[in-house]
């Protein structure tokens, strides 16, 4: 059956967001319809204004209770409080091999703004189709259609604004450093960016017992919270000689290194600090639509390796309940960075996140 409900949609790419009712379309039979209760904001939310099809509802960080489920749904109940997480389609090879990270279409399925068949899940007053279904759940709104198979049961123990914040930005910096580099207590670790994606990285790096955890920043408040959540080091990019400080610290290079930054400048002067046999990983490429440039020979003379990053290479439904076993255990401490905002306060919310302000913007939805 047909909801209506409340959602904000982006009409316009340098406009602001419009709450406004919505109906979405009935659930397929593996879909489950979710009372979105919190929705963390990602820089993705911010960036897809200008590179999706619009009007759309964004949103892909959404925490709520299952209120309708489809027909062969059994992994869920009506009741049951869950995290969203991202889209996968189930049938391809790596989702057969619990890798839905690398799903065959995962990029449609995160950015085509609808079903894998083309249907639309959302209509707006008029009866015009809205691009929905962004990452399977298009969150900025008081209810989301996404795949069951994409949610994460939690405990009635965590609160919305917690649930909210981790499944995409912490989740993609936590899965990096323990997945994709595999940090350990021998490595020597360098995040350059500590955002909510950064941060990530570093706290699973202290969780694997790594004892040499670099974190460099434009902010001294952000170098302040990485030290809180683990790092052993941080170097302030600007005030500081990042290539002098690391001759003199680390005169080997660093084993691993994590950028998240999106500038090409630190981008190639992350490639000339690897160690030799080092393992760079980057969250977001300088210019992730056009055509950049580097120079990789210092990857080919110190046989180091450079690897993108989807969502860590995490499946939520493993790493979102470590994540917040971690942050019971006190060694998670995200409350600290997370700012709660109104729905109806979501531009507010989203510049809070995009000007650095906040760390980890979560609109509460009720």
């Amino acid at each position: 059956m047909s909801i209506v409900t409340k959602a904000a949609v982006a009409r316009s790419a340098d406009g602001n967001f419009v709450v406004e009712k919505v109906t979405l379309d009935d659930l397929r039979d593996d879909e489950i319809l979710v009372e979105v209760h919190a929705c963390g904001i990602c820089h993705m939310d911010i960036e897809a204004k200008k590179t999706m099809e619009l009007p759309a509802i964004l949103g892909h960080e959404g925490a709520g209770v299952v209120a309708d489920i489809g027909r062969k749904v059994t992994s869920v109940k009506i009741g049951d409080r869950v995290v969203m997480g991202y889209g996968s389609c189930g049938n391809c090879i790596p989702c057969g091999h619990d890798q839905a990270y690398f799903c065959d279409r995962g990029w449609e399925l995160t950015f085509g703004g609808g079903r894998l068949d083309g249907s639309a899940t959302a209509i707006d007053a008029a009866g015009n189709s809205l691009r929905a279904a962004f990452f399977q759940q298009s969150s900025f709104a008081r209810h989301a259609i996404t795949l069951a198979r994409s949610v994460v049961p939690i405990s009635d123990s965590v609160p919305w604004h917690v649930a909210a914040a981790v499944p995409c930005g912490f989740l993609t910096g936590a899965g990096t450093a323990q997945n994709i580099l595999a940090v350990g207590p021998d490595s020597s670790f360098l995040v350059r960016g500590v955002g909510a994606v950064g941060l990530g990285a570093v706290m699973a790096a202290k969780r694997a017992g790594c004892h040499n955890i670099v974190a460099s920043d434009l902010r001294e408040n952000r170098l302040q919270i990485a030290r809180d959540f683990g790092a052993t080091a941080t170097v302030h990019a600007i005030e500081t000689d990042f290539d002098d400080w690391r001759r003199k610290e680390f005169p080997r290079g660093f084993t691993h290194i994590f950028d998240t930054t999106g500038n090409a400048k630190v981008f190639q002067n992350s490639i000339e600090n690897l160690a030799t046999g080092g393992e760079m990983a980057y969250a977001i490429l300088p210019a992730p639509m056009e055509e950049f440039s580097f120079k990789p020979f210092q990857l080919f003379v110190k046989c180091a390796n450079l690897r993108s990053v989807s969502f860590g290479s995490a499946s939520p439904r493993t790493l979102v309940p470590k994540m917040l076993q971690w942050w019971a255990e006190g060694d998670f401490p995200i409350e600290s960075v997370i700012g709660t905002f109104d729905f109806d306060a979501i531009d507010q919310a989203a510049d809070a996140g995009h000007s650095g302000t906040v760390v980890k913007p979560v609109l509460l939805m009720r």
